[in-house]
């Protein structure tokens, strides 16, 4: 099966704590990397985040990885291609407390419509 092509991450924060995203992604050498972070995803707010403008080369496999102010990194599971000409979402939403946060994938937007992964938190 063949990763979604996405150009753009979306975190909808329905936890009690700040979240910040970045992304992790295996460069044409096959080494993993990961970006620098967003800013402030406050609680009930929600943030997107193009991928070129952290960095993340064309064609890249990329991860989400939300971090959590005060608590742990979560990284999703779900992989996806960058493609900067798309106008592919990948939306996830984060809940929880500090302590026990939970992050989930809630869908795909854009040219994805339709072909959404959605899960229970993880």
């Amino acid at each position: 099966m063949s990763l979604q092509t996405i150009s753009t991450f979306s975190l909808m924060n329905e936890g009690g704590f700040i979240a910040k995203m970045r992304f992790n992604y295996i460069d044409n050498e096959g080494l993993t990397k990961t970006t620098l972070q967003t800013g402030d995803i406050n609680p009930g707010r929600s943030m997107a985040a193009k991928l070129a403008d952290f960095g993340v080369p064309d064609g890249a496999v990329v991860y989400l990885q939300v971090d959590v102010v005060w608590g742990r990194s979560h990284k999703a599971n779900e992989a996806y291609v960058h493609d900067e000409e798309s106008d592919g979402i990948a939306r996830y939403a984060i809940a929880g407390t500090t302590a026990s946060p939970m992050l989930r994938p809630t869908g795909l937007a854009g040219d994805m419509a339709g072909a959404g992964n959605s899960g229970g938190f993880q």
